[in-house]
């Protein structure tokens, strides 16, 4: 576990960067910048973020500061979707299997997520079958994906209802 003043730099430093970010990004559509390029740009900025906060907190095995603390920070900033989009592979992989992630987190942001993207696979399918591009042998379908994030996590700290 990494001691309390330095998750209160790493807080204060989250925080500035992502409002030098946003506010560059003002700048940018102010001064006639294509509106979908810069927040394009801005996304992957702040993916990569979320990224580094995840590898961080892997690193030094800090899942409940990821979990908490950073994970609210990317809420603030309405960031849950990409944050669940990129603890994904480390879902996948395995490597939270042996931690209870904190049952609002799991079920609004993470398996929420998931679920809406298998459900909007589905109904592409279901409205048109014939012509539905469907995954190739090497690309997990939706649903296998939110299979193998239901079976990578661990539960223990969830009401009965997720178990």
């Amino acid at each position: 576990m990494i001691r309390g003043d330095l998750k209160e730099l790493i807080a204060e430093h989250i925080d500035k960067v992502i409002k030098r970010w946003k506010d560059e990004a003002n700048r940018k559509k102010k001064s006639g910048s294509p509106p979908e390029q810069v927040r394009d740009d801005l996304r992957d900025k702040l993916c990569t973020l979320i990224r580094m906060c995840i590898e961080l907190s892997v690193e030094i095995w800090d899942p409940h500061y990821l979990f908490n603390e950073l994970f609210a920070k990317f809420v603030e900033q309405e960031m849950s979707r990409q944050f669940a989009e990129e603890i994904k592979p480390y879902i996948l992989s395995g490597q939270f299997s042996s931690i209870a992630i904190p049952e609002t987190i799991l079920n609004f942001h993470i398996l929420q997520h998931h679920h809406n993207i298998f459900i909007e696979n589905l109904s592409a399918y279901e409205a048109d079958p014939i012509n539905h591009v469907s995954n190739s042998s090497n690309y997990p379908s939706p649903a296998e994906n939110f299979e193998k994030i239901l079976v990578n996590l661990n539960f223990d700290g969830c009401s009965k209802a997720y178990k």
